[in-house]
């Protein structure tokens, strides 16, 4: 007897769990890219060349864009508050007005656009959230979501990373790039950051794993590149799963 669809899907549970979207298990997907990756080793962010860096504490952030078109418009938040529990918000922008956010956030995961300002497209300009002048999420011009390489485990739930790939059209034999994920597993008496993975490649670079590597709730996790010389293009996409610690 021939299998439906479903029953098809219903073999792999990854498939599964990704077309079902079930609160216990849901997939993760990171996208970050930037044109200002430099001789200095940093977090791939949308802020680069500045150096990215976490809150100390949770705290509401506030949300601002650089062009008045960009009144109107919805952004979604993605984070965590003080006891790194998951919570999202969705903040109206006021243009170049700052608009401060209900909840206090202690990390943002990831912002996107859900509604461009009256007769755009996407955000005209940069959008940031920020308390006093750092910077701690940042929407390019046009580009609508964020676009960074960080990602902190909620409470209560298990990161099993599957795959990471790097990409860069300036690479060369003689400009090589060097990648490293840092890891702070802050639900340690102690957190201490280590160095996870450290390796140099050319135009790519892929690690596709049968056996995930697996990341604690409450830890921080961040992908960072330097370049040998100049300054570089790189992109990056992670992908694995969230699991609830049932």
């Amino acid at each position: 007897m021939a299998l439906s669809l479903n029953h098809l899907l219903a073999l792999d549970w990854k498939t599964w769990a990704s077309k079902n979207s079930t609160a216990d298990a849901l997939p993760i997907s990171i996208f970050a890219f930037s044109d200002n990756v430099t001789t200095q080793n940093k977090t791939l962010w949308d802020g680069l060349p500045v150096a990215f860096s976490f809150p100390s504490s949770a705290i509401t952030m506030s949300m601002v864009s650089t062009a008045t078109y960009d009144v109107n418009a919805v952004v979604a938040i993605n984070g965590l508050d003080s006891n790194w529990n998951q919570i999202n918000e969705s903040v109206t922008l006021n243009g170049t007005t700052p608009v401060a956010t209900t909840n206090s956030f202690l990390r943002i995961n990831g912002m996107t656009m859900t509604a461009p300002g009256s007769g755009q497209t996407s955000n005209s300009g940069i959008i940031t959230a920020k308390s006093s002048a750092v910077t701690y999420s940042q929407i390019n011009a046009t580009i609508g979501k964020t676009q960074t390489g960080i990602y902190t485990v909620p409470s209560g739930f298990t990161f099993f990373v599957y795959s990471v790939n790097c990409f860069s059209g300036d690479a060369g034999a003689s400009n090589y790039i060097t990648f490293n994920v840092k890891v702070t597993p802050n639900a340690s008496p102690t957190p201490t950051t280590y160095t996870l993975l450290q390796t140099t490649w050319l135009e790519n670079f892929a690690v596709q794993r049968i056996v995930p590597q697996i990341q604690l709730q409450k830890s921080d996790i961040q992908w960072q590149f330097k370049v040998n010389s100049g300054t570089q293009t790189v992109s990056l996409i992670v992908q694995g799963y969230l699991i609830a610690n049932n």
